[in-house]
Formats: C-alpha cells, sequence, structure tokens
C-alpha cells in the first residue's frame, strides 16, 4: 500500500489566466509581472493512494492487482485545469515456465 501527499504550492488560476487571455484588450505579449502574478493561486493538496497486491497460485502462476488513485481524486493537482486519471484496477498474470 502506498500514499503520497502533495501540498501547500503555489500555480497558476489556469482557467481564469485562460479566460483572461482570451478576452483581453491588452498588447500581444503581455502576460508577465504584476498582471501574470495575479493569477497566482494557492493549492492545499491532494493525497493519492494505490495498493498492489499479487497471490502465487502455483510455483508458475501468480495474479497481481493495483489500484492507483483508489480515492479517485480527479482535480488540484498540478492546477485547476488538469484532470488526471481517475481510480485505476490493472489485473495481471505472470507466468514462468
Amino acid at each position: 500500500m502506498t500514499a503520497t501527499r502533495a501540498w501547500d504550492w503555489i500555480n497558476y488560476d489556469r482557467i481564469g489566466l485562460a479566460d483572461a487571455v482570451v478576452h483581453d484588450t491588452r498588447p500581444l505579449g503581455e502576460p508577465l509581472g504584476d498582471w501574470l502574478r495575479s493569477y497566482w493561486r494557492h493549492y492545499s493538496g491532494v493525497t493519492r493512494v494505490g495498493a498492489s497486491f499479487s497471490h502465487q497460485l502455483s510455483p508458475a502462476l501468480t495474479v497481481i492487482v493495483t489500484g492507483e488513485n483508489l480515492l479517485n481524486r480527479q482535480r488540484g493537482e498540478p492546477d485547476n485545469i488538469t484532470v488526471v486519471p481517475g481510480r485505476t484496477i490493472t489485473v495481471g498474470v505472470r507466468t514462468s515456465f
């Protein structure tokens, strides 16, 4: 079982910034300095939980089950516009001969 947490970082409000760039009348080449800094956003953090399980059925056959992002958090990391993969379960079989 694994748990990772990223927290307390600053990145851009990508949705607000994209809207401002599309609808703003500033000269081309602007988003910089104080104007760009006004789109900084504080992100509180996201916890990701994963787990892996394997069971040997015979000396030559093993079943493996792996789960990622078990809490199914898809937004908030690394910014407010990126959607990361949701809960993912993988089942596999390992064989040797």
